[in-house]
């Protein structure tokens, strides 16, 4: 068996309560270096059996994944009782960072278009996933949101953060009645428990409606705003953005919609009509473009970048 690559922590990135994610340098069998992203387990939850199960089934999931548009898992380890997840870096920044750089301003409709294609395609992916024996893995991110959506430097767009994801090998794992997501961004099945390939799709078109509109889709906060997502409508993307296209409205709409069954059958789906509403538009979608828009909102980080 080959031995795991070594690896020398640099400094921490994020500390996110239940993991932390140090900036790495990783040292293969052939003494090439490389950056990667280790995200382990905090001191205090360290000896806590369900948070490294739960770190665990997040490696083991994130695992079964390969694709341009999800983050990708280089190795796990586990060493004196401690959960490491080594991951690539992204040079780069989330949409959330993104927005609040913009001030309110949305994202051009071309760069919305191109971030939320992206995660759709990598929804897809995660979504028809399946074991060796071609059994559905049906694996749900459950916490598809600008937090969780990275666009690096040079105009490439991940999915990642798979840490509340769930897939049917898990269900024994999953807290009942444990609402789990971020407040604002939690689809109206989830607040009742439930959770399909559909509150993804959700989570999708939430993203598209900041990113185009520089606003939530729905007003208030705390346990208030959980009930207006259970029900009621969003408002309309027309009502916070002048001139907003009505084809575009359809489609967040949609994918929006309190009811699951009325939403996109598929991200693929949805992908398709975003797709088809760029061509008729004649939007340019391109990594040149998002790495343009990257270096308007954070000028010195992409030429240190680059």
């Amino acid at each position: 068996m080959a031995a795991t690559p070594r690896y020398e922590l640099v400094c921490r990135l994020a500390d996110g309560g239940m993991a932390e994610l140090h900036l790495a340098r990783l040292v293969d069998e052939a003494g090439r270096e490389r950056m990667i992203v280790v995200k382990r387990l905090p001191a205090h939850a360290a000896s806590d059996p369900r948070a490294a199960q739960a770190l665990l089934d997040e490696a083991r999931i994130a695992a079964t994944l390969s694709h341009p548009n999800i983050v990708a898992v280089h190795h796990v380890e586990i060493a004196g009782g401690q959960v490491s997840i080594a991951m690539e870096f992204l040079p780069g920044r989330d949409v959330r960072a993104l927005l609040k750089q913009l001030a309110g301003e949305a994202v051009p409709l071309a760069q919305a278009a191109a971030i939320a294609l992206a995660v759709c395609a990598a929804l897809h992916h995660a979504h028809e996933r399946t074991d060796p024996d071609g059994r559905a893995l049906r694996i749900v991110h459950r916490d598809v949101s600008p937090h969780n959506v990275v666009v690096t430097y040079d105009g490439l767009v991940k999915l990642v953060d798979f840490g509340i994801a769930r897939a049917a090998s898990r269900l024994a794992h999953t807290d009942l009645g444990v609402v789990k997501g971020k407040p604002g961004y939690i689809a109206p099945e989830q607040v009742r428990g439930r959770a399909d390939r559909r509150t993804d799709i959700w989570g999708a078109a939430r993203l598209l409606y900041e990113m185009t509109t520089g606003a939530a889709p729905f007003d208030g906060g705390g346990d208030e705003l959980l009930r207006i997502v259970v029900e009621e409508d969003p408002i309309p993307p027309s009502a916070r953005a002048a001139e907003y296209p009505p084809e575009l409205e359809a489609i967040v709409l949609r994918g929006l919609a309190r009811d699951p069954a009325r939403r996109y059958p598929t991200a693929a789906a949805m992908g398709a009509e975003l797709e088809a509403f760029a061509r008729e538009r004649a939007l340019e979608l391109s990594a040149a473009g998002l790495a343009a828009l990257m270096e308007r909102a954070f000028p010195s980080g992409a030429r240190s970048a680059g």
